[in-house]
């Protein structure tokens, strides 16, 4: 029995590369976009934004969770009280492949707050200079 590796069709990842719209703004910049698209944009970073915040909470509790686990386990195994030190290890172990699961989806789903940011500063400094032009303009 082989094992079968899955085909990557170069077509595809074209198509999704071209579909992914942060992307082309990276690489393009805000002025190849159409004014309502980059009002799309505006509010679907700023969504991702608040995702971003909340999952950063979530990675320093988990650190703080992490840390709490690590006292319990000590303490306990210290005190004597061996399967409440067990629990607290396994609970600890169980937390920290979370808090990786989550960092490594975070890091493929391009949530990194700095990087939110500076899109978000992008597409408001586009559309402020193009509400100055067409105030000029008329």
């Amino acid at each position: 029995m082989q094992l079968q590796l899955p085909k990557f069709d170069i077509f595809e990842r074209l198509e999704r590369e071209a579909n992914d719209e942060l992307l082309l703004l990276d690489e393009l910049g805000p002025t190849y976009f159409g004014t309502d698209h980059l009002i799309e944009l505006h509010e679907i970073l700023r969504d991702r934004l608040a995702l971003a915040q909340r999952r950063q909470r979530f990675v320093f509790a988990s650190i703080g969770g992490l840390v709490g686990w690590a006292i319990l386990a000590g303490l306990a195994r210290f005190m004597g009280y061996y399967w409440i030190a067990l629990a607290a290890f396994g609970l600890l172990c169980l937390s920290a492949g979370l808090l990786f699961f989550v960092l490594f989806r975070s890091r493929h789903q391009r949530l990194f707050r700095g990087h939110l940011e500076y899109d978000l500063r992008l597409i408001e400094e586009e559309l402020r200079k193009r509400g100055l032009r067409k105030n000029a303009v008329q």
